[in-house]
C-alpha cells in the first residue's frame, strides 16, 4: 500500500524567540528593530503612531502571516483613517480593482475619496463609469481633477466629449487643457488640433500653441504642417515660430526652405547670410537659390543684392524684402516697394507677395493689398509663402476692408493640407 504524500505546509512569516502566538516580531521599517506585534495588539487601544498601525495591519492583511485575519485588518483600516492615513486603505482598493474585484474595492475607495484622496476619486470614477453611471463618474473625475489628477482630466474629457447621457464640449475642452496642463501622454496629440483646428467649443489658440510647442520639444517632433498652420491662423510671433522650427528635423527639405529664409531675412532670428547660403546650396535646382549662390556676397549681402537687382527681377524681390523687414539695416518701406514693383514678375508670384504685405501693414490700403495678394499664383510644390497666408487670413478673419469672414479666411490654409499631402506620399 503507497503512502499518501503529505503536503509541506505554506511558509510562514518569521516568528522570533517563540513558536506561540505569545511572541511575535517584525519591522516596521527596515533600518529599525523587530517589534512585538503580539504586545501591540494586546494594548491596541493605546496604540495612535501611525507606522506601528501599518505594522499590526500588515500583520493582520498577509495570508502568510499566522495572524492572518481580513476582518481584524479591515478593523486596523479604520484606526489608520481615524489617525489621518488613508493610504493603506486606498492602496488595497486599488489592488483589489486592479484585479478585477470591484465591488470589493468600492468600500475602500469610497472611504479614501471621502477623505480627499484624489487616487481613491479617480478609481470611484472608473467604478461608476463600469456601472454606466455616467454622471457619477464624471463626479469623481471632476474631484480628482481639481487636486491635478492628470488621468482623471483626461477621462473627464474623454466622458464629456463622447458620452451622450452628460455630453458637454465646453466642459470637454475645459478638461482636455487640464489634462493638457499636467501633460497627460494621450492628451498632447488631441489638443492641438482640438483646440486650433476643429475646436471642440471654443478656439483656444494659447492651449494649442502649448500643446504644439510640449509635441516639439518631447513627442513627435515632425509638426512642420501644425507649425505653418499655427502661424498663419494664431497670434504666434516670428521668434517662437523660428524657435520651434529650429527643433524639427533638418532632414526635411521644407524645413531647411524655411530656415534658409528665416536666416535670409531675420525672420524671428539676427540675419545670417552664411547660414542662409548653406541651406540653398542644398536645393540647387531652384531658381531663387540659384540666384543667391551667384550673386550674394555672404560679407555685404544687401549691397551686393542690391547690384545684382540692376541685371534680374529676382533680385530685386531679395533687396526689396530686406528693405521691408530691416534684414540688414533700418526699414526702409519706400525702398522696399521700389524694388519690389520693378521685380514683378510672373515667375516670382512671392513679389506681389510682398507688396500686398506693405499695403496691408503699412499703408492700411486694404483693397489694394487684397488685389496683390488674391492675384493667381501657381502652387509651389515645395513650400508655401506664409506671409501671404497670414495676410490673407488676416484681411478675412478681421473683416479688413472686406466682409468679416472666418470661412473664407481659413480656407486659405487648404495650400498647407496639399503640401502635407506631398510629403506624405515622398515619406
Amino acid at each position: 500500500m503507497s503512502k499518501k504524500k503529505i503536503k509541506k505546509p505554506k511558509k510562514r512569516m518569521p516568528i522570533r524567540k517563540s513558536n506561540t502566538y505569545e511572541k511575535f516580531y517584525v519591522q516596521k521599517d527596515k533600518k529599525e528593530d523587530f517589534i512585538d506585534i503580539i504586545d501591540l495588539i494586546n494594548h491596541l487601544d493605546d496604540v495612535t503612531d501611525i507606522e506601528t498601525l501599518k505594522a499590526v495591519y500588515a500583520a493582520y492583511n498577509s495570508p502568510v502571516s499566522p495572524l492572518y485575519d481580513l476582518s481584524k485588518a479591515d478593523a486596523v483600516l479604520e484606526r489608520l483613517l481615524n489617525v489621518g492615513d488613508v493610504y493603506v486603505c486606498v492602496g488595497k482598493g486599488i489592488e483589489l480593482f486592479e484585479a478585477g474585484k470591484r465591488e470589493e474595492a468600492f468600500p475602500y475607495l469610497q472611504k479614501g475619496a471621502i477623505r480627499q484622496d484624489s487616487a481613491a476619486q479617480f478609481y470611484c470614477g472608473l467604478y461608476f463609469n463600469f456601472k454606466e453611471e455616467y454622471q457619477k463618474a464624471a463626479f469623481y473625475f471632476e474631484e480628482a481633477a481639481k487636486q491635478g489628477f492628470a488621468s482623471a482630466c483626461f477621462n473627464a474629457f474623454v466622458l464629456y466629449h463622447t458620452n451622450e447621457v452628460v455630453k458637454d464640449l465646453k466642459k470637454a475642452q475645459y478638461y482636455l487643457n487640464q489634462s493638457l496642463h499636467y501633460h497627460h501622454s494621450r492628451t498632447i496629440n488631441l489638443a492641438w488640433q482640438l483646440n486650433l483646428q476643429q475646436p471642440l467649443d471654443h478656439r483656444d489658440d494659447q492651449a494649442a500653441l502649448e500643446a504644439l510647442e510640449f509635441d516639439i520639444n518631447f513627442g513627435d517632433k515632425m509638426k512642420l504642417y501644425e507649425l505653418e498652420y499655427t502661424y498663419v491662423v494664431a497670434d504666434m510671433t516670428d521668434e517662437k515660430f523660428f524657435a520651434l522650427l529650429e527643433k524639427i528635423p533638418k532632414d526635411n527639405i521644407n524645413v531647411q526652405r524655411r530656415l534658409a529664409e528665416c536666416y535670409l531675412y531675420g525672420i524671428g532670428t539676427k540675419s545670417n547670410p552664411c547660414r542662409a547660403l548653406s541651406y540653398y546650396k542644398r536645393f540647387p535646382h531652384d531658381l531663387m537659390a540659384k540666384m543667391l549662390i551667384k550673386y550674394m556676397d555672404v560679407n555685404d549681402p544687401l549691397g551686393s543684392m542690391m547690384k545684382a537687382a540692376k541685371k534680374n527681377k529676382a533680385s530685386c524681390y531679395v533687396v526689396g524684402k530686406m528693405f521691408m523687414l530691416g534684414s540688414y539695416g533700418e526699414v526702409d518701406f519706400e525702398k522696399a516697394k521700389m524694388y519690389l514693383e520693378k521685380g514683378m514678375s510672373k515667375k516670382y508670384p512671392f513679389v506681389t507677395n510682398a507688396l500686398g504685405h506693405i499695403y496691408l501693414h503699412e499703408d492700411h490700403d486694404y483693397q489694394k493689398a487684397r488685389e496683390l495678394l488674391e492675384k493667381d499664383q501657381l502652387l509651389l510644390k515645395e513650400s508655401e509663402d506664409l506671409m501671404r497666408l497670414r495676410d490673407l487670413y488676416t484681411l478675412y478673419a478681421k473683416g479688413l476692408g472686406v466682409e468679416k469672414n472666418e470661412n473664407k479666411a481659413l480656407s486659405h490654409t487648404n495650400c498647407l493640407n496639399i503640401h502635407k499631402a506631398f510629403e506624405m506620399l515622398e515619406g
